[in-house]
């Protein structure tokens, strides 16, 4: 299993969105920082409670892989998180 921390997540999401949008986070002043971290925990937040309730799709998979390991894997694949490719 994973054992990421909610504030390991947190700077993941943080490191993230900075990257994708400015650059190195290194290169961030500290209130720009501190602005990147509450943003993720606002987006966590945000896809937290969207995924509190799974999806139809999300059931239906977990339901397929209930005997397998990567049966959560499979479940967020089918999530709106995800997102279309």
């Amino acid at each position: 299993g994973n054992s990421m921390t909610h504030d390991e997540l947190v700077e993941r999401v943080a490191r993230a969105l900075v990257e994708a949008t400015s650059g190195p986070v290194e290169f961030l002043s500290q209130a720009g920082q501190q602005a990147a971290v509450h943003e993720a925990r606002i987006a966590i937040a945000a896809v937290y409670e969207a995924l509190k309730e799974p999806t139809d799709a999300m059931v239906a998979v977990g339901i397929i892989q209930i005997f397998v390991e990567d049966a959560w894997t499979a479940m967020l694949a089918a999530s709106p998180a995800r997102g279309s490719e």
